[in-house]
């Protein structure tokens, strides 16, 4: 209709199929037009590019993101908005180059291996692939938790997320944020809040701002070099021992089980919050794997 902005079209189209917004899906439509182009200039993609996009839903970045010439692929949780989508990308330029999976990126709390399926359908790995995304709230945690521990992880991630998640993606040791999200991304990533973002531009609004963050895979990071049980074993040393963060590391290996591992007292009387990411590896490695110890 004349006169329409794009998300009273939006919401117009929508409405015409009866759809409303679930809150319990984290559906909250990013609808400011220059944020979304912001978004999808973020790594200059290009036609070689593939990129991985969770939770579409009615498809305003992903038309941006295939407005550069990328290949998409999406997963969306919700049918009505999947089919919805496919009906738009018709009319978009490059829309043949979206490919969309209907289901749950997350399976049992790990990603999906329909994922990885549709990837290696893809040429990736070792075709490199970048993860674009309004995060819907409900998931972020769980997948940015994973893609390290994974073992096909995104070279890059520019992606939305609640602003304290934000800065828990990115926090340095010692400050109330450091934990073990931030410490499983950041021993594969390099982590940066791009920007803080307002809840105006989303549809519902939702009660906090947002974060814009990035993530670039660490070349040659240790992580990424250990096989799968290993990564596992290192996130769950990560959630014992900052169940007491505050508390001197030797009380928190004492919880494991395990012994000083050949540390100075010094060492042994600073807290979990206060070891770097390296600190924390090194740390992993020497019990979990030169002592043999289980977590």
């Amino acid at each position: 209709m004349r006169g329409e902005s794009a998300f009273q079209r939006l919401k117009r189209k929508l409405g015409e199929r009866g759809f409303s917004p679930s809150s319990l899906m984290g559906q909250n439509f990013l609808v400011d037009a220059n944020l979304l182009r912001s978004i999808a200039g973020t790594f200059a993609l290009g036609a070689e590019d593939l990129v991985v996009e969770i939770g579409p839903g009615p498809g305003s970045l992903t038309r941006e993101l295939l407005a550069t010439g990328a290949e998409v692929l999406a997963f969306e949780l919700d049918p009505r908005l999947g089919a919805f989508l496919i009906e738009e990308a018709a009319g978009w330029e490059h829309g043949d180059r979206l490919w969309l999976v209907l289901g749950d990126i997350l399976e049992r709390g790990r990603l999906s291996p329909r994922l990885f399926e549709e990837l290696s359908a893809r040429g990736a790995p070792p075709r490199p692939y970048t993860l674009m995304s309004n995060l819907p709230y409900s998931v972020a945690g769980p997948v940015l938790a994973n893609l390290g521990l994974c073992g096909a992880p995104p070279a890059r991630v520019a992606c939305l997320v609640q602003w304290e998640m934000g800065r828990r993606l990115a926090a340095a040791p010692g400050t109330k944020e450091y934990g073990p999200l931030g410490i499983l991304v950041q021993a594969a990533f390099e982590a940066k809040i791009q920007k803080r973002v307002s809840p105006q531009v989303f549809r519902p609004r939702p009660k906090v701002d947002s974060a814009l963050v990035t993530l670039r895979l660490r070349e040659g990071a240790r992580l990424l070099g250990w096989a799968p049980e290993r990564r596992e074993a290192f996130g769950r040393f990560l959630r014992r021992l900052f169940a007491a963060r505050r508390k001197a590391l030797r009380n928190g290996l004492k919880g494991l089980g395990w012994s000083g591992l050949g540390l100075s007292s010094a060492e042994l009387n600073r807290r979990p919050e206060q070891l770097g990411v390296e600190e924390l590896l090194g740390l992993f490695h020497r019990g979990f794997v030169e002592e043999g110890l289980d977590v």
